[in-house]
């Protein structure tokens, strides 16, 4: 069963995504850095939690989010 901090923090990996690939899009580095840490930092969090993040963001932008730290 998924917990409701699980489910809450998948909701805000996609939301942090989506706003990653816009500023990608919209060519912000600015926005691009924010949004990359914020997905980073999500993802950190969940890998303490002990949760699989195993496809929840596109590998691109994983990459992006990475690259822009």
């Amino acid at each position: 069963m998924t917990s409701g901090f699980e489910v809450t923090l998948r909701e805000q990996v996609e939301v942090s995504q989506q706003q990653l690939a816009e500023a990608v899009r919209s060519d912000e580095s600015a926005e691009v850095h924010r949004h990359g840490a914020r997905l980073v930092e999500l993802l950190d969090r969940a890998r303490s939690h002990a949760i699989d993040t195993t496809g929840w963001v596109d590998s691109s932008l994983l990459t992006t989010a990475h690259a822009a730290l």
